[in-house]
């Protein structure tokens, strides 16, 4: 479309050029016809004066007449445009001044005829330069003036070849992959989720299709991740609940220890029903807009130490190192939705780590922020699987084959910590362990700075 745009500029220039030129040239011999036949009429009207001067008789008439004389022939010699002309001129204002010199010396009539002859032949000969320069001048307009005629034809059909170039080139580039685009998504928006636009036409419109495709594939992506996790969720649930009912069933025919040992056992398939459904509505609450925060004052050192505690509780065989900041690390927060975060780091930690490893909790302070740094000694993460760690419903295919879970955990934990005004990233080889980092701010969660306080629709503050 540029090059097409730039044709017909390039043409309508041209066009205006020609039209310029021609218009420039058609005023210029117009202008010279004008100038001859004003040269004719001057003189004829020299001549006219002449011959009055011929018949007057009165001397203070005739010095009227030939005052008039010398200023119309001072006039055509400042008119004159070539040296044909200057000549002529010249010589009519010679034979003037003879003719009034053998008038005033009242020279016989044959004398006077004579030089009055002379006289009016360089009249004449004045006048058919004039009436040549006026017939040139008209040829020549009129040989302009077709040459501007058949470059008009010439420029009205190039701008018309060019507007029709311009036309196709707009069909080709423009309204057929527009067209092309609009009908695609017309059936991805019927249900035909594999359509896909043809990435053609001019930038604009290629870009939009490619934005398109973009959107349609992350849709399609979304959508088998979603499945995927139906599926994985149902295995999940199916495995505790089949526990649970065979657990259930056995706790009534035992007594003593074995039935203890076995509510134990129910309780911890509780737990992990539990987990699942609590993924799936802080999923649920976050995709709504709907995750409430109730904020306080939080000391976040005994915060830690309660769930390192609880943790050592269930997993005796583990080593837990909790770095605590010397002194209160208060912030603004909920203590919940923290715990819910450090319980999930340290659950993720536990399930993807060897049991003789320790697990390592940090808290401190940088600047303005606290720092919370959880570490293992597990199986680590490539970079591509750290570019899809905190999306939702994905599960590295190590991990999955190592422990089970939702895929929820890490997106709400993200979406939590934004909420909070803060951040969270991770650091990790494969083989080496995995270490998160989390950085909340000790003012709280700001009204304009997180791009996370967006999700949160519905907050309401403690003291």
């Amino acid at each position: 479309m540029g090059l097409s745009a730039a044709l017909l500029g390039g043409i309508a220039f041209v066009a205006a050029a020609f039209l310029i030129v021609f218009t420039t040239l058609l005023h210029a011999e117009m202008r010279r016809t004008i100038v001859a036949l004003d040269g004719v009429e001057e003189a004829a009207r020299i001549e006219y004066l002449l011959r009055q001067h011929r018949v007057t008789r009165s001397e203070e008439n005739r010095a009227v007449i030939e005052r008039l004389i010398r200023e119309n022939l001072a006039r055509a010699q400042g008119r004159a445009r070539g040296p044909l002309e200057l000549t002529a001129n010249r010589e009519l204002l010679i034979e003037s001044d003879k003719l009034f010199a053998v008038r005033r010396a009242q020279a016989p009539i044959a004398e006077l005829n004579e030089q009055a002859q002379r006289t009016y032949d360089a009249i004449a000969r004045t006048i058919e330069l004039e009436v040549a320069s006026a017939h040139e001048a008209e040829v020549s307009s009129a040989r302009w003036d077709r040459t501007a005629n058949v470059a008009g034809i010439v420029v009205a059909l190039t701008l018309a070849v060019g507007a029709a170039l311009a036309f196709i080139r707009l069909r080709q580039d423009v309204l057929k992959p527009l067209f092309g685009l609009s009908a695609v998504m017309a059936r991805h928006g019927a249900g035909s989720l594999g359509a896909r636009a043809t990435e053609d036409g001019v930038l604009e419109l290629r870009e939009m299709a490619r934005r398109f495709n973009e959107m349609a594939d992350a849709q399609a992506r979304r959508q088998r991740e979603q499945l995927d996790f139906v599926a994985s969720l149902a295995h999940d649930l199916r495995t505790p609940l089949g526990v649970l009912t065979t657990s259930t069933r056995l706790a009534t025919q035992h007594q003593g220890e074995e039935r203890e040992r076995i509510l134990t056992m129910i309780a911890r398939q509780a737990d992990r029903l539990n987990r699942l459904i609590d993924d799936l509505l802080d999923t649920a609450r976050i995709q709504a807009g709907r995750l409430s925060l109730e904020l306080g004052r939080v000391d976040l050192v005994p915060l830690a130490s309660e769930i390192v505690t609880l943790f050592h509780a269930s997993s005796p065989d583990r080593q837990f190192v909790l770095d605590a900041h010397e002194g209160p690390l208060e912030a603004r927060c909920d203590s919940s939705r923290v715990s819910q975060v450090l319980n999930n780091l340290l659950s993720n930690a536990v399930k993807y780590s060897p049991e003789t490893s320790p697990v390592e909790i940090a808290l401190g302070k940088e600047g303005e922020l606290v720092v919370i740094r959880v570490r293992d000694e597990g199986i680590g993460l490539s970079q591509e699987e750290l570019s899809e760690l905190f999306l939702p419903y994905r599960r590295t295919k190590r991990g999955g084959s190592y422990a089970s879970g939702s895929g929820l955990g890490l997106y709400g934990v993200k979406r939590v910590v934004e909420a909070h005004g803060g951040t969270i990233s991770a650091e990790s080889t494969v083989g080496h362990g995995t270490t998160f980092i989390v950085r909340l701010p000790i003012a709280g969660p700001s009204s304009t700075a997180p791009a996370g306080a967006e999700l949160v629709a519905d907050v309401s503050l403690g003291s």
